[in-house]
């Protein structure tokens, strides 16, 4: 990455959004190896939960040395009502929707910036919780339901719909 772990943190702790951030980590693409020159950074900060911050407390956007970078924050307290719940019900129970769950998998699939120890104990959490059985069921059932939209569409003769629901499965 064209920048360091402390211009990432100075540049979180700097923005408005940022009320007493616990810790900053990088995931995505270009982390996990798979960007491209065109590819942002996508950066989380977990912040304690406070009135305003009910769910997820929203993105801001900078650049560092010409690089954009999305910064998402998200409060812990969703993190840890997200763990009760997965630890609670069976997978196909729970109610995190798609973007929730990629929230959940890029804290368990991150370089920490800093606050490594509660990233990893969110992380240890969320696995022994059954979060890797809840992403399953969750990528399943996607998969299932875009089959049945191209079977729908073979039985109407819309090939091209077809042959696109079964390549995005």
């Amino acid at each position: 990455l064209p920048f360091s772990r402390e211009q990432l943190i100075e540049s979180v702790i700097k923005l408005p959004r940022a009320t007493d951030v616990l810790a900053v980590y990088v995931g995505g693409s270009t982390v996990e190896g798979y960007g491209n020159a065109r590819s942002d950074v996508d950066a989380y900060g977990l912040v304690k939960s406070g009135e305003l911050l009910d769910e997820h407390a929203g993105f801001d956007v900078v650049f560092i040395n010409g690089q954009h970078i999305q910064i998402d924050f998200l409060p812990v307290s969703f993190v840890e009502s997200a763990i009760e719940e997965i630890r609670l019900k069976k997978p196909w129970e729970v109610s995190l929707i798609r973007s929730e769950i990629q929230l959940l998998h890029r804290l368990c699939n991150s370089v920490v910036a800093s606050g490594d120890d509660l990233v990893a104990g969110l992380h240890s959490s969320l696995l022994e919780a059954g979060f890797e059985w809840v992403c399953a069921d969750k990528k399943v059932r996607e998969s299932w339901n875009i089959l049945q939209v191209g079977d729908g569409a073979m039985d109407s003769c819309q090939w091209e719909t077809a042959v696109y629901a079964a390549r995005s499965t």
